[in-house]
């Protein structure tokens, strides 16, 4: 549905009619707006990951995926601002949601191995022989 909205005239259309905002606000939230896109899809696959390894009592895991999560969350942020090529400097709209972009990747990617490493037990009634 982001997706939709972002490639159609209808993210104009809302910030223009819905949201009344000023041209320059809306210039500045267009390109912010594509990046992100897979965020919708990021995080439902992070909260899937997430409930299946806490369900599986992998509850480390989800620990140690969130302070992964806050350490990419900061290498992100302090390169973004202390970027040392004044020509490539972001706008912070655009910074916070490459910021948003990378964390949720890193999360999926984190969980996902996490998911992988610790298999499900197939459920057997007790008495019950695995074949």
């Amino acid at each position: 549905m982001v997706a939709l909205a972002v490639v159609s005239p209808v993210a104009a259309w809302l910030l223009d009619a819905v949201y009344v905002v000023s041209p320059a606000v809306r210039a500045a939230a267009l390109p912010v707006l594509s990046l992100l896109v897979p965020l919708p899809l990021l995080m439902a696959m992070d909260g899937l990951m997430r409930g299946k390894l806490i369900h599986r009592r992998q509850t480390r895991l989800v620990q140690r995926a969130q302070m992964i999560d806050l350490a990419v969350l900061a290498v992100v942020l302090v390169l973004g601002i202390y970027w040392l090529v004044p020509a490539l400097h972001m706008p912070a709209t655009t910074l916070g949601a490459l910021a948003m972009l990378v964390v949720n990747s890193t999360d999926a990617f984190i969980l996902g191995l996490g998911v992988r490493a610790n298999p499900r037990a197939l459920a057997l009634a007790p008495g019950v022989p695995a074949d």
